[in-house]
Order: structure tokens, then C-alpha cells, then sequence
């Protein structure tokens, strides 16, 4: 019987290290019996298995032309298929696109692996939500010129439990800063994780608020008419970093009103999983009046602390520093 470990994520709960480590160990995970299939190192584009309307795919794909895409998809699904066919009975598939409650996309995706899966489980990871929030907007960042407004953003982590639940066993695990997603997850599905090759460095490391802050001002002034494309230069902004600069910290009222948002279903999530997230965080009765956005925009001043004005100046003039250094090399 050939069983398909599927882990959905959700986003910023180690996912992308889970998808380097096992990437990275075919081979070793082969010896043990699991197959890491296809010839990409997520497995992202098996989203279009979905069938979902172009309106729903993750923001990602936009920058890709039909064509170009349409090539990707068709390369990715045959590696993908050959794979799952293969004479080995235990699979996994790694990919957050699929963080999703939609149930017709998500019958769809069950109906494409009915077809080489006899069973089929479930793996997602939960953070914080509060967490989750300082932490996803910068990626959010790298791709527009605003980040969400604390006050309408949800993470309807329920939903999709819910939604994945009608048709398939789903695990819920707890992500708690400090402790190895892919390591636990190993443990789950019987993987010995000691014997993998670990990465050198950190896969996919935060920006520090001066980096959100440069990110943002490029974005607006440049590129307000490509939200939601990442530019593949701006990259350098995200590689350039300096021990002055500092981790962002949310202002205290975004806490409060991003945990009130989710109280209830924080709650569900307590009593159906015991996965605890009630924090004692300060009540938005108690706070000061809350910014008004225009249009669910916020900006990063809005959202997050500036600790030294000095060091936002400092950060921008060393980018620019490194970039002209870089131009006249090359002339």
C-alpha cells in the first residue's frame, strides 16, 4: 500500500528548511524507505493540481507569462509523476501553497493522488498568530510597497484544519520558536533525522526593520504598479545585512489587536488539539487610539517599532555605498 505524508505548512513554521534538508537527502531518504519526489526542491507547483481560478493562486506564480509557466507545470508534473510511481511505498510532499480551506480545490488536489496514493496524511505546523504576523510581512514586504492592516488581517488557520479534515487525517503541530520543524516532523513520519545532512546556514533568514524599511521605500516610489511581483534584484536588500541593524518588533497595539482577532478560534484550537496560544497579551480596551488605514494599507511605521532613526539613515547609505562599489568594478 503506498502512503503520501503531505505537508501544507501553514508559512513560517520552518518550511522552507523541512523542503532544503529533504531535497538535499534523496538519497539518504531513500535508504530509509521515503522518496522525496519530483525534481524541484518544493513541491509549490503541485498547487495547480488544485484546479484553482488564477484569482486564488498564491501570489508567487504572477510573475511567471503563460507560456513559461504552462512549460513549468508540464516538466514538473511528469518528474512528479515518474516519481510517485516508482516502487517505493512511502512518499512526502512539502509545499505551503497548499495552506488553503477552499474544499473544491482541496478535492481536487485529493483526486489528483488518489490516483498513486492508497492513504493519504496530513502534516501542518501552527504559529502563533501574533508571531506569525510580525513575521510574514516581511515577505510580504519584498513584494509591495505596504504591508496588511493588523486591524482586518486574519490567519484562518481554523478553516483549513476544518476544510482538509473532511477528507484526509490531519495532524496539528505546534511551531514554537527554538525547536527543529523538520526534526519533529521526522519523528512523525519515522524518519531517522540524525542521520540527514543539515544546511550551513539558515534558509530563508529574517529582515531586520531597517531592510523592511528600505524595502518599502523602493516599492513605493518605483514600483506601485507591480504589487505582489517580487523583483529578483531587490534581493540584494534581503542579502545585505550588518550587525547594527535590528530585528522588528511589533508595537504593542498590534499584539493586542491581532490576538483579540483570533481569540475564539484560538480557543477551538485549544480545546480540539491542546495547542495553546493564550497569551496574556494587553487588552485593546486599555490602549491608546489605533492608527486609521486608507485602504488596509499600513506601512512599516505603523506596525513596527524604529528603535534608531540613525542606523535607518546608516543601512540605506551602506546599500547604496555597496551598489556603486559594485558599478564601478564592473566598469
Amino acid at each position: 500500500m503506498k502512503k503520501l505524508y503531505l505537508h501544507i505548512g501553514s508559512p513560517k513554521t520552518g518550511t522552507t528548511s523541512i523542503q532544503h534538508i529533504f531535497y538535499d537527502n534523496r538519497g539518504k531518504l531513500k535508504q530509509q524507505g521515503v522518496q522525496y519526489p519530483g525534481n524541484m526542491g518544493n513541491h509549490h507547483f503541485s498547487f495547480f493540481a488544485t484546479k484553482a481560478k488564477r484569482k486564488d493562486w498564491p501570489r508567487q506564480f504572477n510573475s511567471y507569462d503563460e507560456n513559461t509557466l504552462s512549460q513549468i507545470q508540464r516538466k514538473y508534473f511528469n518528474g512528479l509523476e515518474n516519481d510517485f510511481k516508482a516502487n517505493i511505498s512511502e512518499q512526502v510532499i512539502s509545499t505551503e501553497y497548499l495552506f488553503i480551506s477552499d474544499r473544491k480545490y482541496i478535492q481536487n488536489y485529493i483526486n489528483y493522488l488518489n490516483n498513486f496514493f492508497e492513504e493519504i496524511k496530513v502534516y501542518l505546523f501552527l504559529r502563533d498568530p501574533v508571531q506569525f504576523f510580525r513575521s510574514s510581512q516581511q515577505q510580504v514586504i519584498k513584494a509591495r510597497s505596504f504591508i496588511d492592516n493588523p486591524q482586518e488581517w486574519r490567519l484562518h488557520f481554523r478553516n483549513v484544519i476544518e476544510a482538509w479534515s473532511e477528507f484526509v487525517s490531519v495532524k496539528v503541530i505546534k511551531y514554537e520558536k527554538g525547536k527543529n520543524s523538520c526534526e519533529i516532523l521526522c519523528d512523525e513520519i519515522a524518519i531517522n533525522y540524525d542521520s540527514l545532512n543539515k544546511p550551513s546556514k539558515e534558509s530563508n533568514p529574517s529582515l531586520s526593520v531597517e531592510q523592511m524599511l528600505l524595502l518599502e521605500k523602493v516599492q513605493h516610489h518605483l514600483y506601485q504598479s507591480h504589487e505582489d511581483h517580487f523583483k529578483n534584484h531587490l534581493g540584494v536588500i534581503h542579502q545585505t545585512n550588518t550587525p547594527f541593524t535590528h530585528k522588528p518588533q511589533l508595537c504593542e497595539w498590534v499584539k493586542s489587536v491581532v490576538y483579540n482577532n483570533h481569540k475564539e478560534d484560538l480557543r477551538w484550537l485549544n480545546q480540539e488539539y491542546g495547542i495553546n496560544f493564550l497569551q496574556d497579551y494587553t487588552k485593546t480596551e486599555g490602549l491608546q487610539s489605533q492608527p486609521t488605514f486608507e485602504n488596509g494599507k499600513a506601512t512599516v511605521r505603523d506596525v513596527y517599532k524604529v528603535p534608531s532613526e540613525e542606523t535607518v539613515e546608516k543601512y540605506e547609505a551602506l546599500v547604496i555605498d555597496a551598489l556603486l562599489k559594485k558599478l564601478v568594478q564592473g566598469n
